[in-house]
C-alpha cells in the first residue's frame, strides 16, 4: 500500500506528465495561471478588509436595542421598568434559563439579569466592542463589565480584578456595598453610559455585544451560545434604535 506521501508524489507525477504530454511545461503553465489571475483582478474593487472595514460574518447573531425609559439600578427587576426592553436567554445550570433584558435611554445602555438559580448563584458580565470591532483578539475598544460583590470593568482586557471597586461614577450596578441585598433576589441591573465606552449616541450605531453569567472560577455560560470570552469575533452585533438624548444625567 502506498503511503500518503507516495500518493501525493504520484498525483504530481500524473499532472506533470499530462502537461508535458500536451506540449505545455510547468513553467509555461505557471505563467498562464499568473496572467489569468492578473486579468481577473483588473478593475476589481478593494476588499472590505483592505478598506479597513469589518465585514459582517454570515450567520452572526444580531440584536436591536430598543430605546426606552430610565430605570432605578437596585436589583429589583419589575415589569413596569422593563416592559419596553427586549430580551434574550442564557442557558446555564438550571432548566430555567437566565433572562437578560436590554434597552437604552439615549445616553445609557441598560441591562437586567434575572431568574438565576438560587442553589447555584452566578453573576453577570456584559462584553461590548465599540465601532463594531469584532476582532479575533482583545484590544482598545473591547470592554468587560462584571457585577458581583463589587463593580469591575476594563478596556482592552477581561478578568482584570484590580479594577474592582465598591462604587464607581463611570457605570452602575447593584451590589452589597451600596446596601443592596446580595445574593438577595438573584437579579442584577446595570447602567453603562455611552460616554464611558465611547459609544456613538446616533441611531443605527452598530457595535459588538455578548452576555455571560459565571461563577468566576470554572463556569461561563454565554449568549450568543457559541461566544467566547477571549474572542470578540464570536460575539453578536447590536444596533441602537430610536433617537439620542444628549443629556449625560439622564439615567
Amino acid at each position: 500500500m502506498l503511503t500518503r506521501h507516495s500518493k501525493e508524489e504520484t498525483r504530481a507525477c500524473r499532472m506533470d506528465c499530462q502537461l508535458k504530454g500536451g506540449g505545455l511545461s510547468w513553467g509555461m503553465f505557471a505563467w498562464v495561471v499568473l496572467g489569468l489571475f492578473v486579468l481577473s483582478n483588473v478593475g476589481a474593487e478593494p476588499s472590505a478588509a483592505a478598506n479597513g472595514q469589518q465585514p459582517t460574518r454570515p450567520g452572526r447573531a444580531r440584536v436591536s436595542i430598543p430605546q426606552g425609559s430610565p430605570v432605578t439600578i437596585d436589583g429589583t427587576v419589575n415589569a413596569q421598568e422593563w416592559e419596553d426592553a427586549d430580551s434574550i436567554l442564557v442557558s446555564a445550570w438550571s432548566p430555567k434559563p437566565v433572562v437578560v433584558f436590554f434597552k437604552h435611554n439615549g445616553s445609557n445602555l441598560l441591562f437586567a439579569f434575572s431568574d438565576f438559580d438560587e442553589a447555584r448563584p452566578l453573576v453577570p458580565e456584559v462584553l461590548i466592542a465599540v465601532d463594531g470591532r469584532l476582532d479575533t483578539v482583545w484590544g482598545p475598544g473591547h470592554w468587560w463589565f462584571h457585577a458581583s460583590g463589587q463593580d469591575c470593568w476594563a478596556n482592552g482586557w477581561y478578568n482584570d480584578w484590580s479594577t474592582c471597586v465598591s462604587v464607581t461614577p463611570d457605570w452602575e450596578a447593584n451590589n452589597p456595598a451600596r446596601g443592596d441585598q446580595w445574593p438577595g433576589p438573584l437579579a442584577w441591573e446595570l447602567r453603562i453610559p455611552f460616554s464611558t465606552i465611547g459609544l456613538s449616541q446616533e441611531s443605527d450605531t452598530v457595535f459588538g455585544i455578548a452576555f455571560d453569567v459565571t461563577d468566576t472560577a470554572q463556569f461561563w455560560f454565554f449568549w450568543p451560545p457559541r461566544a467566547q470570552l477571549g474572542i470578540p469575533a464570536t460575539w453578536a452585533e447590536a444596533v441602537l434604535e430610536g433617537q439620542p438624548i444628549h443629556n449625560e444625567d439622564e439615567r
